[in-house]
């Protein structure tokens, strides 16, 4: 019976050992790596929607929407098919796109203008708002500076040099580095603020009969 504790005792300790000094599958240094090698390429794969929609006709061709199932059955761009960046994974990747050499084209919802209530709503901007940037302003920072272009009565208001912190997280970005990492490089991503009023526009979902065009 003693030896059967001792023998416990060891493997119990062992079990710990493992668990204290197992580290979690994450590698920031291979992410900075892959970070790298993204910047320069990603330039190189900026679309305008013109060319962006032409693209989307043409075969080996997929228009990827990585944001939420929600927030892509009420809108999306006409033809995407829906993996949120939250489930990717290398086997769910090659599930929805089995070879890698297939075009990709991204987009997220810091490239849709937000000015109808249901695009707020679907496509909501992960930018900060000029409302929340004024609660976050240090006024006594701010100058005035007269426009020359009007009368010195009306004043602009101005901020110092890098006074803004980075406003914008856009989705594409994470989408655009993930697929890389994971071996997807045919990647295009959509550069362009596109307007509900756009020819081009054509979108799907449960709330496409709440856009009213301009």
């Amino acid at each position: 019976m003693k030896n059967y504790i001792i023998i416990t005792k060891l493997i119990l300790s062992s079990f710990g050992a493992i668990f204290s000094q197992t580290k979690a599958y994450v590698d920031y240094g291979f992410f900075k790596k892959i970070v790298n090698e993204v910047e320069p390429y990603r330039s190189t794969r900026l679309v305008r929607f013109r060319t962006f929609t032409q693209y989307a006709k043409e075969s080996n061709t997929i228009i990827l929407d990585t944001r939420s199932k929600e927030m892509y059955d009420k809108l999306h761009l006409k033809g995407a098919i829906n993996l949120p960046f939250s489930d990717f994974t290398q086997a769910n990747l090659a599930k929805v796109i089995p070879n890698k050499n297939t075009r990709i084209l991204i987009y997220c919802n810091n490239n849709f203008e937000q000015g109808e209530p249901i695009f707020r709503e679907a496509f909501a901007t992960k930018s900060v708002s000029p409302v929340e940037l004024t609660k976050m302003l240090d006024t006594s920072k701010l100058q005035l500076k007269p426009l020359k272009s009007i009368p010195d009565r009306i004043n602009q208001l101005t901020l110092p040099e890098n006074y803004f912190p980075n406003t914008t997280l856009a989705l594409n970005i994470p989408t655009f580095i993930n697929l890389y990492g994971y071996g997807y490089k045919n990647v295009y991503e959509l550069e362009e603020l596109i307007y509900t009023s756009s020819p081009l526009l054509q979108l799907e979902g449960t709330e496409v009969h709440k856009i009213t065009k301009k």
